[in-house]
């Protein structure tokens, strides 16, 4: 492989390596019970936003595992109506999976809305676990959902039909948008290299 190709390779590979997944998990959100999260930025990459409620639990409201309420042993978020993620930035973003669960029973299910960053939506219909919270003592009354096609996206919304729903582990895939002094320095390099393989062949 020759010098120039070698370059360009290493060079994509550093700023594919911007790019990797994130878990949302709201640790350390919640304050103690719980605490209001409406406008929340969230790992530096995507601001919430609701047409209703929204709260970040603790797991000490409630009870625990045994108790009525959605339950995992961490903070989590709770959202009453329709929750929007809107990514900081202008960069596009993949939704690869969320941790859902009815908060203390009535939804049963729910929609989950990408929006393209180029126009246009994708849908995805949940039926969540019926079974009762507090029949649920494992340690975790949450079910992990994967979903597909949810690349390219500028926001992503999830609606709750007027019900609390419990939300955690919201994992994405975030590519980073190099810093324009990044792209200048690789341009620069790789002028560079061209001329040096020019004066090469001469």
């Amino acid at each position: 492989m020759s010098l120039l190709k070698s370059a360009v390779a290493a060079a994509v590979l550093a700023i594919s390596a911007q790019a990797g997944a994130t878990v949302i998990d709201f640790n350390g959100q919640a304050q103690g019970y719980y605490t209001g999260a409406y406008g929340a930025v969230l790992a530096n990459t995507l601001t919430l936003s609701t047409d209703g409620g929204a709260l970040f639990m603790g797991p000490g409201y409630g009870g625990g595992d045994s108790s009525s309420y959605a339950y995992n042993g961490t903070d989590f978020l709770m959202g009453y109506s329709n929750l929007t993620f809107t990514r900081v930035g202008s960069a596009t973003f993949s939704l690869q999976s969320l941790d859902l669960k009815d908060w203390g029973g009535g939804i049963t299910s729910t929609t989950v809305t990408g929006y393209f960053a180029n126009g246009g939506s994708i849908v995805r219909q949940i039926s969540l676990d019926s079974t009762a919270n507090y029949s649920k003592q494992v340690g975790n009354d949450f079910t992990k959902y994967a979903l597909s096609g949810f690349t390219g996206l500028s926001s992503f919304s999830i609606l709750s039909n007027g019900y609390w729903l419990a939300v955690d582990n919201i994992t994405i895939n975030a590519a980073a948008v190099p810093e324009p002094g990044t792209l200048a320095v690789f341009g620069l390099g790789l002028a560079g290299l061209a001329a040096m393989r020019r004066r090469k062949q001469k």
